[in-house]
Formats: structure tokens, sequence, C-alpha cells
């Protein structure tokens, strides 16, 4: 697997996507977060209510992989609870270290990132989103 393989128009796409990208005037959770391997930086905010993620977005700059993994990461997280989206993280880690394919309709969409594995210096950038709700998460835990 090459670079040319994984930059796929439907990654460059999701990459260009601003639908997502800017500090919205209420929030409830923020974090800001960067991916030390290659730069990607990126504050990351939640509007919660009652345990559910009723809004997200971000600002942020970073690689095409990256960007398009936040893009993806909001359309799923959106809708969900803390715990939903935990248990989701589980799933597409194991898809971009082991390459193993989710198998849930709702996750769908993030199988885009199957083959990753194969490039582990790339795995941190698709990986990025999910790390900086997690760091939140336990944030809000040891709290």
């Amino acid at each position: 697997m090459n670079l040319d393989q994984i930059y796929k128009a439907e990654i460059i796409s999701l990459a260009q996507n601003y639908k997502y990208r800017y500090k919205p005037q209420v929030y409830t959770h923020q974090i800001n977060f960067k991916n030390p391997t290659c730069g990607d930086i990126m504050s990351l905010y939640l509007h919660v209510l009652d345990d559910k993620i009723i809004h997200l977005s971000f600002v942020g700059e970073g690689c095409s992989l990256s960007m398009a993994s936040t893009n993806l990461f909001i359309e799923y997280a959106t809708g969900k609870t803390f715990e939903e989206v935990k248990c989701a993280s589980v799933l597409f880690y194991r898809l971009i270290i082991s390459n193993e394919i989710i198998d849930e309709k709702a996750m769908d969409e993030l199988n885009i990132f199957a083959n990753l594995n194969q490039l582990p210096a790339r795995h941190n950038c698709v990986l990025f989103p999910w790390q900086a709700f997690n760091k939140l998460v336990a944030s809000l835990s040891s709290s």
C-alpha cells in the first residue's frame, strides 16, 4: 500500500469539508489536542446535554488523513452518548491497528480507513480526533 492509495478522492473530499470547522458560540466541553508525531492541532468543542453529544465542531489544521478522520468522527459522534463513542473508539482503534473491519452499520463509513494498519506512521493521524475525545473523557472522569 502506498500513499496514493490512501489519499483517495473520498478522503481528500472529506479533508476539505469545512462544515464542522468553527468555534461555536455555545459549548459545554472543549479540549486542545496536538498530534506530537506530525504536528496536527485541534480544539474540539462539544455541546453535551443529558449525557448526549448534541453538537460537535473543531478548529484546527493537519494532514488530509487527520482532517478527514475528524470530519467522520464528528458525523459519527453527534447524537451519541460518551459511552457509545468510547465503545466505538475501541472498534476504530482495532480497524486502524489490526485492520479488523467494523461490522456495525452506524460505523460503516469509517471503514474507508481499512488497510491503514500497513502504514504505522499514519496511525496517529487517523486516530487524532478519537484520541482527543478519549483524553477529554478521561479528564472528566478524574475531576
